[in-house]
């Protein structure tokens, strides 16, 4: 065999084991993985799949809110480091179903901000680059897109680990956490010494919640033009050391207190009081025990405030 036949057969071979593994990942670790961020962008850009409730969030989000306590018929679609830019794109792609379900958000000091760089995890968007036309307009304004990321065999370069990293986790774990409907769920209590430490490192903190004008008045668009959904804004609990962080807690509480007046559509509502450290995963999260009762008071003020859940 000629040296040019070599090249020639290792570059089959390589193309070969590339174009396998992008569709072992795209089949199996991506879109159809319960466990993936992508599943979650999958059941969005679904038109037949519709939920009578949703929660969009960061990872307080996905761990706060239990999907069973709060009905039959709730997605959670949050997920880490989902910000605003990322949410309202999100909300886009379920806003499009025209049901009549909840909206449920979950609000924080750090609402508003936004860096394409840490909030935006380009493996989740990855499968539906090729195939949606919103998912890559989304990626290209955010100036995350590359030519590569078009290229089957060669798109998920980099991210492979990424994909398989949840479900080895998954295994590892155990029954530490339960997995329902999208949300992810802590059965265990953070340790004493660990919330200790926790609660020190955040002693001398100041957090603040930074108004943006422009996002204020996407979010109000978004409000005007949807009057058939109910958006409910959800301040979950902190523990008391996390809360005593934010400076300006009074504006971040007017501010949506502000929207719930405004809109016959918006709701907000929050925890009555701080939780008992049994209640929580760490300084920020809830465990399974504090999100099953965070979720069944959060569905009670919504009901006395005239919102069914099925």
């Amino acid at each position: 065999m000629t040296l040019w036949r070599k090249i020639l057969l290792v570059c089959l071979i390589v193309i070969g084991i590339s174009l396998l593994a992008d569709f072992v990942t795209g089949k199996w670790l991506t879109r159809t993985q319960p466990l993936s961020e992508a599943h979650k962008i999958e059941r969005l850009t679904d038109t037949t799949i519709s939920d009578a409730t949703v929660i969009f969030g960061n990872s307080r989000a996905e761990l706060g809110y239990y999907t069973p306590a709060l009905g039959n018929h709730v997605y959670n679609y949050g997920f880490p480091n989902q910000s605003f830019d990322v949410m309202c794109f999100m909300l886009e792609l379920e806003l499009k179903k025209q049901q009549a379900g909840a909206v449920i958000i979950d609000v924080h000091h750090g609402f508003f901000e936004h860096d394409p760089q840490t909030n935006i995890n380009i493996s989740t968007f990855l499968p539906f680059i090729n195939s949606n036309a919103d998912v890559r307009n989304f990626i290209k304004t955010q100036g995350r897109y590359k030519p590569y990321y078009s290229v089957p065999g060669m798109r998920y370069y980099g991210n492979y680990t990424t994909y398989l990293e949840p479900l080895l986790a998954h295994q590892q774990q155990g029954d530490e956490n339960t997995y329902i409907n999208g949300g992810i769920y802590a059965n265990e209590s953070f340790s004493k010494a660990a919330l200790a430490r926790r609660v020190e490192k955040k002693k001398d903190k100041e957090l603040y919640f930074t108004f943006d004008a422009h996002k204020d008045s996407l979010l109000q668009q978004i409000l005007r033009q949807h009057p058939e959904r109910t958006f409910v804004f959800a301040l979950s609990p902190y523990h008391s050391s996390a809360s005593a962080t934010l400076v300006n807690a009074y504006a971040m509480l007017q501010y949506f207190a502000g929207l719930d007046t405004k809109y016959t559509n918006v709701i907000f509502v929050q925890a009555d009081a701080a939780y008992p450290d049994n209640y929580l995963k760490d300084t920020i999260h809830l465990n399974k025990a504090g999100a099953q009762v965070f979720s069944a008071a959060l569905r009670k003020q919504m009901e006395e405030k005239g919102i069914v859940l099925l």
